[in-house]
């Protein structure tokens, strides 16, 4: 399978993954990309910003399924 972006290009990725999450799902959703410690994006969709609480039950379900089918070699 081939990745959707270069491995390196983070931003690319975000960008992919803000479009993939904004027009393929209902509802609310919040992703945030940090590179060393410090919060570089941030997007959120729905009646959520940075202050709400979400809980992650089901949407680390999300992440582990892009990541794996859209990262090749990121989940072993």
């Amino acid at each position: 399978m081939d990745a959707v972006v270069d491995r390196s290009n983070n931003e690319a990725f975000f960008e992919w993954t803000v479009k993939s999450a904004g027009s393929n799902h209902k509802g609310t959703a919040a992703l945030v990309l940090i590179e060393g410690g410090v919060v570089v994006h941030q997007f959120f969709k729905g009646d959520v910003n940075q202050d709400t609480r979400c809980p992650t039950a089901s949407f680390n379900k999300w992440i582990t399924a892009v990541t794996g089918f859209y990262i090749p070699g990121a989940v072993t």
